[in-house]
């Protein structure tokens, strides 16, 4: 019986067969969603995350060593890289564009790009201190507009991602069918709104955006995640193996927004225990409401340079081997 059993079902069973046909199956059906999840219409019509692929460039091209800023768009928004570039005699690479993308997918973008002498300057929301990292529209929205972003994300989420990008662009493609597909006004969200060294300046010259007012709190949740933690450590071992330094800054917020003195004291207190440092005074970069564009983050063009100026001074006091003569201001 066993031997008729294994001569007409070489797989054992019925169900054996079943499972292997719903593997095969499963495996084209998803080549082909990523097919069609990538070879369509754009999942969103803004292109603003287009902009990690000029990023990325820039961040394999540069020689060692070099200045990586990485962080939310508190960086993005508030950082000069050409003035930092000029303080620290180095090439300045602003990886900064959405703090939705979390500390791990922050980390896994340009921990394999250190070299000798590399300063990585991080600049975190403070909310981003307690984000667990978890799949997320942000994420769906990188990969759409630069797919080798998929590469920073566990591959336990890439599944998931494939199809939620594989669904975003057919519903962009149905909306163009049908002619239901909306203009994009003009914003700073946008893909050229960068300059080469990767910071936003479509901003500049724009006025706070009363209708935002009051900001929302700048979120943190009173304890550092065990997710930072993780992905802290796995930055410092490359940084290490590399010959590479890290070191913290504070991110400008609005006065209005402001969690209270708590966060900054939790933070400072949980980096000493990592071994890591972080520059300056938390209360130094706290400014006024009317110096934000549309965000508690997102600085206009007086305090982006203000704010540059204080990390450069914070930076060259407490690092001065990082700095080097010439420094403006």
């Amino acid at each position: 019986m066993n031997s008729s059993t294994s001569a007409s079902d070489p797989t054992g069973s019925g169900v054996g067969r079943f499972t292997l046909r719903a593997v095969v199956f499963g495996m084209l059906a998803m080549v082909v969603v990523a097919l069609a999840s990538f070879s369509g219409i754009p999942a969103t019509r803004v292109d603003y995350m287009a902009g990690m692929n000029a990023k990325h460039e820039r961040l394999k091209s540069l020689p060692s060593p070099k200045v990586i800023i990485i962080g939310g768009s508190n960086a993005t928004f508030g950082m000069d890289s050409e003035t930092i570039e000029r303080a620290l005699c180095r090439p300045v690479v602003n990886m900064a564009i959405h703090g939705g993308l979390n500390f791990d997918f922050m980390v896994n973008e340009i921990k394999d790009e250190l070299g000798p002498g590399d300063l990585v300057l991080i600049s975190l929301e403070l909310s981003l201190y307690t984000d667990r990292s978890t799949l997320n529209v942000v994420h769906d929205q990188a990969i759409d507009r630069y797919p080798p972003s998929i590469k920073f994300i566990s591959a336990w989420h890439w599944p998931k991602a494939i199809l939620e990008i594989a669904i975003m662009r057919y519903q962009a493609t149905w909306r163009n069918w049908t002619g239901r597909t909306w203009p994009v006004e003009e914003n700073v969200y946008r893909a050229d709104g960068f300059t080469e060294r990767g910071d936003l300046i479509s901003h500049l010259g724009m006025p706070l955006d009363s209708t935002k007012l009051p900001f929302m709190e700048a979120g943190f949740e009173g304890e550092v995640s065990k997710d930072y933690v993780r992905a802290a450590r796995d930055l410092e071992a490359h940084a290490l193996e590399a010959g590479a330094r890290v070191i913290y800054c504070w991110p400008a917020v609005a006065k209005g927004a402001y969690p209270g003195k708590e966060a900054p004291l939790i933070i400072r207190s949980e980096l000493t225990e990592l071994g890591q440092r972080i520059i300056g005074k938390a209360e130094d970069y706290i400014f006024p409401d009317s110096s934000f564009l549309d965000t508690p983050y997102h600085l206009r063009a007086p305090g982006k340079k203000l704010r540059t100026g204080l990390l450069l001074r914070d930076l060259c006091e407490e690092a001065p081997e990082q700095c080097c003569a010439g420094m403006e201001g």
